[in-house]
């Protein structure tokens, strides 16, 4: 194992060793849930479309730069069968996008599934069910775990990420547990709040310039650099049901890590720690990523988020706002742990 040296801030070089990065691995279990009407998949889907999607949503997470990678562990099994009225295939043609009794269904489904082997459920990764009785997705937020998607879907990587958004503790950018803009929406007739605060006050049946002036008062055409953006990344967001978006922002990416360190720890291969050294302010330092934050907030070292990691690999230490002093005295690491520079910060590594 080479070792490494932390030197210090510097300019944008990076001296350090050449081994390979760690990837924080997301562990995914695919199910088809049969016809029991044909004993087939919806819409046939096939294997190759699963692992398509999968491809897809790693190249939208690399994008992210938030060291995670999607890895199916498991065949993907079909579950359920011709005539089968009382296992998996009970569920195939169940509305979970019903806005009367969809969770309903959804919570009834995950329940029978933790308890019937014949679901094959997987409790150290995210159980994903391909059905015909939803033509999209449909996630769960912590307190649940089963993600249903419609098979016309089975290889479209976005739409799979954007459940798994949820999962890891994202709401719609339109409002938790928003549906489509209309006179049946309920909540979403209003602009809700999803708890994150660098995306817009939002509806899904909103465009760009509505999003504009709802927000600004101003046309689309009339704002500054810094609020296109933000209309930009709230309208092509990944968690609006506009569809066809993909971007995360920072406090979206803040809050799936965190959750993936936290509540969802037992589908991943390692956790984040961050460090905030030259604003060591968080009452409690438990290496999650903001002060305001219920678990806590970062850690005021790198010395002691490396002294935290697992000592078998596979954590990530995402360095932001600089490091203390302590820090930036020569010292050799042999832990096997990735580091990552946050937003705009430069850090020189060396080894000896």
């Amino acid at each position: 194992m080479k070792h490494i040296l932390l030197l210090g801030l510097a300019a944008a070089t990076l001296l350090a060793s050449t081994a390979r990065a760690q990837f924080i691995d997301i562990r995914l279990s695919y199910k088809a849930v049969l016809d029991p009407a044909s004993g087939q998949r919806a819409q046939n889907f096939t294997d190759a479309q699963i692992d398509q999607a999968i491809a897809q949503m790693n190249q939208l997470q690399a994008g992210y730069n938030r060291g995670f990678r999607f890895v199916r562990v498991d065949p993907i099994w079909n579950v359920g069968s011709f005539g089968d009225t009382t296992g998996p295939s009970r569920w195939f043609n169940s509305n979970f996008a019903s806005q009367n009794n969809g969770l309903i269904l959804r919570d009834q489904m995950e329940t029978a599934a933790r308890n019937d082997a014949r679901y094959v459920w997987n409790n150290n990764a995210i159980n994903i069910y391909l059905t015909g009785g939803i033509s999209g997705g449909l996630g769960s937020r912590p307190g649940r775990d089963i993600i249903l998607l419609g098979g016309a879907i089975a290889g479209d990587g976005a739409r799979h990420l954007r459940e798994i958004g949820h999962y890891f503790d994202l709401c719609d950018t339109q409002g938790c547990g928003c549906g489509d803009c209309g006179p049946n929406a309920g909540q979403c007739n209003t602009p809700g709040d999803d708890g994150v605060y660098d995306t817009l006050s939002d509806l899904p049946c909103w465009d760009q310039s509505v999003l504009s002036q709802h927000n600004y008062g101003v046309p689309y055409a009339s704002l500054a650099s810094w609020q296109v953006s933000a209309v930009d990344n709230t309208f092509f967001n990944l968690m609006s049901p506009r569809g066809a978006g993909s971007r995360l922002t920072r406090e979206q990416l803040d809050r799936w890590t965190d959750t993936a360190s936290g509540t969802r720890r037992s589908v991943t291969t390692g956790r984040t720690w961050y460090v905030n050294g030259d604003l060591n302010v968080c009452f409690f330092q438990t290496g999650y990523s903001d002060c305001g934050f219920f678990l806590g907030g970062p850690l005021g070292g790198f010395l002691t988020a490396t002294e935290l990691a697992n000592p078998a690999g596979g954590d990530v230490i995402r360095i932001r706002f600089g490091i203390n002093e302590t820090d930036k005295l020569p010292r050799t690491y042999t832990k096997p742990a990735t580091w990552r520079n946050a937003e705009g910060y430069n850090i020189t590594f060396g080894r000896p």
